[in-house]
């Protein structure tokens, strides 16, 4: 017996449903999106899926390095840093990255690039298991 969509819609939600069945594939992002267009689509699609979000807008009295994101929901916990598609990681940033990976369980960490978009889209419209 196969699927249906309303048992993969159960599983993974009505967006990824939707990617899934080919219904509405997600747009890639173009290589060349600014960092800032691309943080305003993250939060876009954050917010939209239901995620609470903080972003420091001006970051100089703030601790170095610390990710661009946090995102939470019920049960779940994600940090992310965003760049350009040739953006590179500080010290600072891989320092912060690499210890908030290993603080607690079943903390989500990434650096996200805008090619990076269909699995940002799979990571945020995931029911918490």
């Amino acid at each position: 017996m196969g699927w249906t969509e309303a048992d993969i819609r159960a599983v993974v939600g009505p967006q990824r449903c939707r990617v899934l069945m080919g219904l509405n594939p997600t747009p890639a992002l173009p290589a060349d999106t600014p960092e800032d267009a691309f943080l305003h689509k993250v939060r876009q699609l954050a917010r939209r899926e239901g995620w609470l979000c903080y972003h420091t807008h001006r970051s100089e009295r703030s601790e170095p390095g610390f990710p661009d994101l946090v995102l939470t929901k019920p049960g779940r916990l994600i940090f992310a840093e965003l760049k350009s598609a040739t953006g590179k990681l500080t010290p600072f940033q891989h320092t912060w990255l690499d210890l908030l990976r290993h603080s607690v369980a079943h903390v989500e960490v990434y650096c996200w690039r805008p090619a990076d978009y269909a699995e940002i889209v799979a990571i945020l419209t995931r029911r918490t298991p």
